[in-house]
């Protein structure tokens, strides 16, 4: 029969092992490939990641450090808007209290030195004598209206400091 020799001849081994090594540098090739795109790509997101916290890092503090001026310019505003209406209050107090002083001198002046209506605050009811003069009851309705607008601005105080309560200023 054949011997070994004889066969190994008619089996081309060589061939085959050949091939196997040929096989075996294209899988090398594609796994190896396979990894550096595998590890490009993980690099590339990576980069995007950091990118993008980067980014949105300095658009939060770029956003936090507006919203900390726009306070502040609020604050300076507000403090600004309550000093000039509580000076506003206090020179429409006193020019209240010296129109009514002026038009109570002219009152008494005027009537003898008698005005009921013009000695105190206002009150609800209308001078009783109805033969006085104009002078004497346009310091009534100068009172009432002094007394009403006083009313007012403490009603607006207070509608303020409600404002203030809620909004947490």
């Amino acid at each position: 029969m054949f011997s070994l020799a004889t066969l190994s001849k008619l089996i081309p081994f060589r061939d085959y092992v050949y091939a196997g090594v040929a096989i075996a540098a294209v899988i090398f090739y594609n796994v190896h490939v396979h990894n550096l795109e595998v590890h490009y790509a993980a690099k590339q997101v990576a980069a995007v990641k950091t990118a993008v916290t980067d980014a949105s890092n300095a658009l939060i503090a770029s956003a936090a450090k507006e919203m900390n001026a726009q306070a502040a310019r609020y604050a300076a505003n507000l403090k600004q808007v309550n000093e000039t209406y509580a000076n506003q209050s206090h020179l429409d107090a006193v020019n209240h209290a010296a129109d009514l002083q002026r038009l109570r001198q002219l009152a008494s002046a005027g009537n003898g030195g008698e005005s009921r209506a013009l000695q105190g605050p206002a009150g609800p009811g209308s001078p009783t004598d109805p033969g006085r003069s104009s002078l004497i009851g346009l310091g009534y309705v100068s009172a009432e209206l002094a007394g009403s607008l006083r009313d007012a601005r403490e009603d607006l105080g207070k509608c303020y400091a409600e404002r203030d309560s809620v909004t947490g200023k």
